[in-house]
């Protein structure tokens, strides 16, 4: 039995199946077969990017974590390293551009290394608070289980004391 068009277009009625026809395209278009989630989102533009920087990013740029310590460690390995190609070749701008890459590698290494430690740390921090909070569960199954193992032969004793027979 062979569907028509007609056949192909009616909506299924409440006791029936739609039957999918391969042979056709499902009438979505190729720009509306992606996903929402997965649509391409837009590039913002560069005076978008600009517009969105505050003035109190750069005050507050130290006061988040790493940051300080990554900043402090690329000015110290970077003058290390622009003064030591200083001395050794004198040549100023090329001596003060190696500084200057040898910085922002150096605050880069010291801000990643700073945040995967932060990271372990934490990780540690929540295997600590599980497997304390697995020892407090199995204390409390333990008392549980002394608890019910004193109390069962109370509920022994007093079972035995009940008579084996019951009054209607």
């Amino acid at each position: 039995m062979a569907l028509d068009d007609k056949d192909a277009q009616r909506a299924p009625g409440a006791g029936e199946k739609t039957l999918h026809v391969w042979s056709e395209p499902t009438g979505v278009s190729t720009d509306e077969a992606q996903p929402t989630a997965t649509k391409p989102v837009a590039v913002p533009s560069l005076s978008e990017i600009v517009g969105s920087i505050k003035k109190d990013d750069f005050s507050d740029v130290f006061k988040t974590p790493c940051a300080r310590q990554g900043a402090l460690t690329g000015i110290a390995v970077g003058a290390g390293a622009g003064g030591l190609r200083f001395v050794l070749r004198a040549d100023a701008v090329k001596s003060a551009n190696m500084a200057v890459g040898v910085f922002v590698l150096g605050s880069v290494v010291s801000y990643e290394y700073c945040q995967y430690l932060r990271r372990v740390e934490r990780k540690n921090v929540q295997r600590t608070i599980e497997i304390v909070n697995g020892r407090s569960r199995e204390l409390a199954k333990k008392a549980a289980e002394e608890k019910e193992a004193q109390s069962r032969p109370e509920m022994e004793k007093a079972a035995a004391q009940k008579p084996w027979y019951r009054i209607w």
